[in-house]
């Protein structure tokens, strides 16, 4: 085969960790799909046989054994095409992240991953060896056959490199070989503004070293809390000269480009998809639809309260249904859900080309069986909040329930005084109080998603996750936390953007308008308290300030406290000092409850779950010493100028 006949093929998949049928068939679907476009040379995603999400199940040996059976059973599809496949690889007791080569069908060896990733989001180096040339082993021997590991190959007459992991775009240190062509697998999870900054990377890349760089990607939620965002794409001549969808929900699409063009290739218009706001709905969106579908739950279950987070959640879920029966059509997403027959509303169907106001009516009709929402009102309740839940429950389609509680809290209160023996007062007993209404509303509505096999959704978002601002077994009642990874301060400006902007594909919600007039409040103090979260925390945007440089840049208080003096001078230093002490306590002493709460998505730079990216122990001595010095820099600092 010429080089100048030659189409090359980056492909995103949706796969899920130990789904040897499903990621087989997959790769099968995604190889027919780029042979048909013409593509002979195709890339698919890193570890798309075994699933990128193994975890611990990768130092299992069944595992690399299954691997390589779905790599056999995979080489007859791969007839008259090249393809660089992407699985786990044991060789002389060492497992690699590795990239099968294979050309007409054969098997030419492989390519492995040679510096692991080091990112906090990243355990690679738990399961993974690195392959160091001259150093690790140079083959594999299967069944009596001695594979190389290298790190080119000629693949369609054309020299090719195989990077593994983005070897090849995110590190200056891999080396092309006087290749042609690189083929780089990749599973890069999404963050926002992940996608630009991995073309710019990729575009550079190809311009440094002159070759046509075509990179894989995953795409959807793949083992339940990191989102991986698609957006396969080629680069060429220091542009992206093809990219594939992102945020797809059938999770299979193509970024195609030929050889013979590289000289003259124009870059792709720019991602409709890259601002934040449009992200984060893409992004949350396919997450919702992929734990459902593969926690096999027909629907989705939520305690709306009148207040941001409940209602971000709602919408989200709309967004979800929106843009899945948008790509795949009524039928198709029934299906994806594992609806059976006559679970869509009779005579309910949408399939594009239908229109917008047929879809608007579909979902209308769609929405009540896929989410049931309800608002559980006590004394302490307000009308804007019920009236708040309401708009917003007939705004996204849901089937809602108001109920009033009251009557359950008295119970518990009298049974509970009962033991200790003395009445309870708002003047002793404040937290005891606030908490049982949380509490009361979580068996309420775990029966109604218990009853119709629902999926229970939390409303943590990351401010009050950072500090334990949630009630244990109230509100945090639930099997997904969907934006437990986005900051508080920022969720409001998204719901005011959701508000009056139409998200790409979407329209806008504007019964937000009572959710965004709103102080946000936990209304568990008497109405007359006049009960906000921020009088009860801190200013939101000053908490996620505070939680950025002690958790993701790993601050001392000290260290926080000079840096918010330095950025904000207008406020009262012992302010600042008191809001970073209060910071530090709560977040220490709240490990607990971040270690009990549901999954929760990653779509930011960094998050709070020990069990992707921030690990704390439960048990700490809560910053004591490192508070009471939170002075000592500013006063060695003052001594420091008087000697001068």
């Amino acid at each position: 085969m010429k080089s100048h006949a030659l189409k090359i093929a980056a492909v995103t998949l949706n796969t899920t960790p130990l789904d040897w049928d499903g990621n087989l068939a997959a790769a099968v679907q995604a190889i027919g799909l780029a042979r048909e476009a013409g593509a002979n040379l195709i890339v698919l995603p890193e570890l798309c046989l075994s699933g990128a999400g193994c975890e611990d199940a990768f130092l299992a040996p069944f595992v690399g054994t299954e691997a390589l059976a779905s790599l056999k059973s995979l080489l007859p599809h791969c007839r008259g095409i090249a393809a660089a496949v992407g699985l786990p690889l044991f060789a002389d007791g060492c497992l690699y992240d590795a990239a099968a080569v294979i050309e007409d069908g054969k098997l030419l060896g492989f390519a492995a991953q040679s510096t692991l990733p080091d990112g906090r989001l990243s355990y690679a180096a738990r399961w993974f060896s690195p392959w160091k040339e001259g150093i690790s082993p140079a083959s594999v021997l299967i069944d009596g056959v001695a594979y190389p590991i290298a790190r080119t190959f000629s693949l369609c007459g054309v020299r090719t490199a195989v990077s593994v992991g983005g070897e090849a775009w995110g590190r200056d240190g891999f080396l092309m070989q006087g290749a042609q062509v690189c083929l780089d697998l990749s599973a890069r999870p999404f963050s926002f503004g992940e996608q630009a900054r991995f073309e710019s990377a990729l575009a550079r890349r190809s311009s440094a070293d002159g070759v046509v760089l075509a990179s894989a990607n995953l795409c959807g939620n793949e083992a339940g809390q990191v989102i991986y965002g698609g957006g396969a794409a080629v680069a060429a001549g220091g542009v992206i000269v093809s990219r594939a969808s992102r945020f797809s929900f059938g999770g299979l699409s193509v970024a195609l480009f030929s050889l013979e063009s590289a000289a003259s290739a124009a870059a792709v218009s720019p991602d409709p998809l890259s601002s934040k706001n449009e992200e984060f709905s893409r992004a949350v969106s396919l997450g919702l639809f992929d734990y459902l579908r593969k926690t096999w739950s027909p629907a989705f279950a939520l305690s709306l309260s009148g207040g941001a987070d409940s209602a971000a959640v709602a919408c989200l879920v709309r967004l979800m249904a929106r843009y899945g029966v948008q790509e795949l059509g009524s039928a198709e997403f029934a299906s994806a859900i594992h609806w059976k027959a006559g679970d869509l509303p009779e005579g309910a169907a949408w399939k594009p080309g239908d229109g917008e106001a047929a879809l608007e009516s579909f979902l209308d009709a769609l929405m009540p069986r896929l989410l049931v929402t309800a608002y559980q009102g006590t004394a302490n309740s307000s009308e804007i909040t019920r009236q708040a839940a309401a708009a917003v429950a007939k705004d996204v389609g849901s089937r809602h329930a108001e109920f009033v509680i009251d009557e359950l809290v008295a119970l518990y209160r009298e049974r509970a005084e009962g033991v200790v023996g003395r009445q309870f007062s708002w003047g002793t007993d404040d937290l005891t109080l606030q908490n049982i209404q949380a509490r009361v509303r979580g068996p309420s509505i775990w029966m109604v998603a218990n009853a119709e096999n629902a999926l229970l959704l939390t409303t943590a978002n990351r401010s009050e996750a950072a500090v334990g601002y949630a009630t244990m077994d109230g509100d945090t009642c639930g099997g997904l936390a969907p934006i437990v990874g986005v900051d508080k301060a920022w969720l409001r400006e998204w719901l005011k953007w959701l508000e009056t902007h139409a998200p790409v594909g979407a329209r806008p919600f504007p019964s937000l308008r009572l959710i965004n007039c709103q102080a946000p409040t936990a209304e568990l103090r008497p109405l007359e308290a006049k009960q906000t979260d921020e009088s009860d925390l801190m200013p939101y945007a000053l908490l996620d300030e505070i939680e950025r440089l002690a958790v993701h840049r790993l601050h001392s208080p000290a260290e926080t406290l000079e840096a918010l003096a330095a950025r904000h001078p207008d406020l009262d230093r012992a302010y600042l000092r008191g809001c970073v002490a209060k910071f530090f306590r709560m977040f220490a002493r709240s490990q607990w409850k971040r270690t009990r709460c549901a999954p929760g998505f990653h779509v930011d730079d960094a998050n709070l779950s020990p069990a992707s990216w921030c690990r704390f122990p439960v048990l700490s001595g809560g910053f004591a010493r490192e508070i009471s010095r939170m002075d000592e820099l500013r006063e060695s600092a003052g001594k420091g100028r008087e000697k001068s």
